[in-house]
C-alpha cells in the first residue's frame, strides 16, 4: 500500500538482542539528573539529527515503565526500564567510554535491547560483543514530496528511535 503511495522504506538502524544476567547489586541513576549532560554530549557530536531541548529525553516507550540513563567516559545511553529488561534507545558521545558503558548496562539489565546506527562506531564496537545477536530494522519511511527530495539517498538517513515517535 505505502509503496503504492511513493512512500520508500529506507531505514540504517540495527537492533541488538542480548541476554545475560543483571547484577544482583545493579544500580540505576536518576536519568533526569542526567539529562542536561547527554544532551551536552549529544550537541557536541554535531550531525543531522532531530533537535532536541533538555526536556525532550523525557519520552518513555513502551514496554518501558522507567526512565534510565547511564554516562561513561564521556559515552551516554538513553535508556527505557521495565523490570530487569533496558530497552537502550539511544547510545553515543565518546566512543572511548563505550567499553565501560557497556559493562554499566550489562551489570544493570539481565536483557538488553540496543537501538543503534548500522556501521556507526557505536555498533561496530558492540558487534564484537559475545551474546550479542544484531538484525536489521524496518521501521522508517519516508514519502519524497519533491523532485529534490526523490534525488535523495534516504537509505543514509538516521533519525533515533526516541525521535520516530
Amino acid at each position: 500500500f505505502y509503496a503504492r503511495a511513493g512512500w520508500i522504506a529506507a531505514d540504517c538502524g540495527v537492533l541488538g538482542h542480548r541476554r545475560g544476567r543483571a547484577g544482583a547489586t545493579a544500580t540505576h541513576d536518576d536519568a533526569r539528573a542526567l539529562w542536561p549532560a547527554i544532551h551536552s554530549l549529544r550537541e557536541a557530536e554535531g550531525g543531522e539529527r532531530v533537535a532536541r531541548t533538555p526536556a525532550s529525553y523525557a519520552t518513555l516507550l513502551a514496554p518501558a515503565t522507567e526512565h534510565d540513563a547511564a554516562i561513561e567516559g564521556g559515552a551516554y545511553a538513553l535508556v527505557g526500564r521495565a523490570g530487569a529488561t533496558g530497552y537502550v534507545y539511544e547510545i553515543g558521545g565518546q566512543i572511548g567510554g563505550l567499553p565501560a558503558l557497556w559493562r554499566s548496562l550489562c551489570g544493570r539489565y539481565g536483557e538488553l535491547f540496543l537501538n543503534v546506527r548500522r556501521s556507526s562506531p557505536a555498533h561496530e564496537r558492540l558487534a564484537a560483543q559475545p551474546a550479542t545477536a544484531w538484525q536489521d530494522q524496518h521501521l522508517a519511511m519516508w514519502l519524497p514530496l519533491s523532485a529534490r527530495a526523490r534525488a535523495v539517498h534516504f537509505h543514509d538517513w538516521y533519525i533515533p528511535f526516541v525521535d520516530h515517535i
